[in-house]
């Protein structure tokens, strides 16, 4: 409203002193979007919410991270380029290779199909939490899974108290 109500004066008696309050009505806008607005929008940021999950476990101090359902560029740049963006029997193969710190995030649109997957080939998985967010690239709303192989060194942090 105040970047409206400043350009609207500008627009209705243009003038050079009246440059000065649009522009810093638009930096106070500015900062008041991107350091309090946007960041309250949790559960638009998906892979935050991975993330806590994830250092929310210990045991390995490199966690071999991969998602199945959820192919965002942020996955990458939050876990690293050695994040496996997989598809079908790859995200299965992933938790076997990766037994003891291997961690799979699966979406619930792949959740029944993962689910037969394992059973075909009769890996043994251990759940821990799941995330809610809101993937607004393609505007769906998305529950992601942490899946590990049923011999995994990872385990839950207590939590604080």
């Amino acid at each position: 409203l105040i970047v409206m109500a400043a350009g609207l004066y500008l627009a209705i008696k243009p003038s050079h002193e009246r440059v000065l309050p649009l522009a810093l009505s638009a930096v106070i806008y500015f900062v008041a979007m991107y350091q309090f607005t946007f960041p309250a929008f949790d559960k638009f940021w998906l892979t935050r919410g991975l993330e806590r999950e994830v250092a929310s476990l210990s045991g390995c101090d490199d966690v071999a991270f991969a998602t199945l359902g959820y192919r965002e560029p942020s996955v990458v740049f939050t876990f690293g380029t050695q994040t496996l963006l997989a598809s079908d029997e790859k995200a299965v193969t992933h938790l076997e290779q990766n037994a003891e710190c291997g961690l799979l995030a699966v979406s619930q649109a792949e959740e029944a199909r993962f689910q037969d997957m394992l059973a075909a080939r009769g890996t043994p998985v251990v759940t821990f939490s799941s995330v809610e967010g809101f993937n607004y690239v393609k505007g769906d709303e998305l529950v992601m899974t942490l899946y590990a192989h049923a011999d995994t060194s990872l385990t839950e942090l207590p939590a604080a108290e």
